[in-house]
């Protein structure tokens, strides 16, 4: 399965614990799902590389894709803002995971609704 990012559907903003990447812009091609997620976590990171936070971007079992914040407990909120990458990455925009617990183990993740599902062969 081929995600195309062209010069309509390549833009994406996102805050990360409270801080905002900006509009992002994603390189144009045709990617697999896991040849996509290096060019996202690059293009956040390098967004945020001032602040020092950092987001892991992973594929879930469902091949949905999983943006993680670095940080822990209550300070930690990932939040998919709005750009016109949204709807071919799975997202409508403004999704938002607050992880609501002090746990260390605990980091925030937003998912979008299912787009990359893959049939088994």
């Amino acid at each position: 399965y081929m995600i195309a990012i062209g010069s309509t559907n390549n833009t994406l903003a996102l805050s990360i614990d409270g801080l905002h990447t900006g509009m992002i812009t994603l390189r144009e091609g045709s990617f697999t799902p896991l040849q996509l997620l290096p060019e996202l976590e690059s293009q956040i990171n390098t967004a945020l590389a001032l602040s020092g936070q950092g987001i892991s971007v992973t594929l879930a079992d469902d091949n949905r894709l999983v943006f993680t914040s670095g940080d822990f407990g209550r300070s930690s909120e990932v939040t998919v803002r709005h750009g016109t990458a949204l709807e071919t990455l799975g997202f409508v925009g403004n999704e938002s995971d607050l992880d609501r617990t002090w746990s260390a183990r605990s980091l925030s993740t937003v998912r979008p609704r299912p787009r990359w599902a893959v049939a088994s062969s």
